[in-house]
């Protein structure tokens, strides 16, 4: 049997803080018991009324549209009121619909949990569908550049002689582009 567990204790436990223990239960003050200084005192069975909350909340439901389960419920932290409370219409007094409703819920969850696991199924295969076009796209981009090098090399010779030829067709000689070279060069010494 575990020894009673503390806000703290608790909070740490399902990885919340305090404050979001705290206002859980509080919104099922019938559900959990204080002791006698007016804290909480959590009980095996007040864990698993907690974890149950926890669940729900992260299903996305809000604290007013969760129920506990009533079985779990200790009947002396019930109101007598609550005790007498007649069933939902055309329900006898042995089936209540909150089983049913958990039982509801935890099939709701599990079925969303695989339609979890499903879409990152899906993910992970597109993810490896687009990694296998990028490689084809680098193949392709690779397989050009190679051939863009080989017709650089090709074309090298040319471009050498068309350099020579257009500074002979105008009539200047290399020796006097060097001298304007040597003029520049003393006026900006860069």
């Amino acid at each position: 049997m575990i020894k009673a567990m503390k806000t703290k204790d608790m909070a740490q436990t399902l990885g919340v803080s305090q404050t979001t223990v705290k206002r859980w239960v509080a919104r099922f003050p019938d559900a959990f018991r204080k002791d006698r200084y007016g804290h909480y005192a959590f009980s095996e069975q007040d864990i698993e009324r907690i974890r149950y909350i926890q669940l729900m909340v992260e299903q996305g439901l809000g604290l007013d549209e969760i129920t506990l389960p009533q079985a779990d419920i200790n009947p002396a932290l019930q109101p007598a009121a609550a005790a007498e409370e007649p069933c939902d219409a055309g329900g006898d007094a042995g089936s209540h619909p909150v089983g049913l409703t958990d039982d509801l819920l935890m099939t709701v969850a599990r079925i969303e949990a695989a339609l979890a696991q499903k879409a990152d199924e899906v993910v992970s295969f597109q993810y490896l569908k687009q990694r296998e076009e990028l490689e084809d796209l680098r193949s392709t981009v690779e397989r050009l550049m190679e051939k863009v090098e080989a017709l650089r090399k090709q074309l090298a010779p040319l471009p050498a002689a068309a350099a020579e030829s257009p500074a002979s067709a105008e009539g200047v000689s290399p020796g006097h582009r060097r001298r304007k070279r040597s003029l520049l060069r003393t006026l900006f010494p860069f």
